[in-house]
């Protein structure tokens, strides 16, 4: 990710004051693999997705088969998992917030 990409998403998701929606899409046959999108509202009211955003932070990497980002592991919150890499890579803390949709 370029350092404007960074400055640019740093604007839309102010920190600390922004949700980022998760969204479940599919769980392989072993668990172990799950297809998650995520995405924000802007205070523009438009929807924003950060699925390209977050492939190139090397959160996962999006799926060809379904809508989302591809992400590996288990007995974790994934979302969470992606949302509180998102937010070290901005900002270098826990400062973005996420929920399930």
């Amino acid at each position: 990710m370029t350092k404007e990409e960074k400055t640019r998403l740093r604007g839309i998701l102010t920190k600390g004051k922004y949700t980022v929606y998760t969204t479940l899409h599919h769980v392989s046959k072993s668990g172990m693999t799950r297809v998650i999108s995520c995405k924000v509202a802007t205070k523009a009211g438009e929807i924003l997705t950060l699925d390209w955003f977050l492939q190139d932070l090397g959160l996962g990497k999006l799926s060809s088969k379904h809508d989302g980002l591809t992400v590996s592991g288990a007995g974790m919150d994934m979302g969470h998992h992606i949302v509180y890499g998102l937010s070290r890579a901005l900002y270098s803390s826990d400062k973005l917030s996420q929920r399930w949709l």
